[in-house]
């Protein structure tokens, strides 16, 4: 999916939402994905540098 439709997506709401880490990654930083009001985080992540990711989504949070 092209990401011009993923921040419309997120700007309308959801109740579950399905992202690569990365993507997640780039789409907080973009401003377009806040998970602060997130009661459940699942990461799922086999690329060498998850842990990197995943500090960086937690500190954003």
């Amino acid at each position: 999916m092209s990401q011009p439709p993923q921040p419309r997506d997120l700007y309308f709401g959801l109740d579950v939402l399905v992202a690569t880490t990365g993507r997640l990654l780039v789409l907080m930083r973009q401003g377009y994905a806040n998970l602060t009001g997130v009661e459940c985080l699942v990461l799922d992540e086999a690329t060498a540098c998850w842990r990197w990711i995943v500090r960086t989504i937690f500190m954003m949070i």
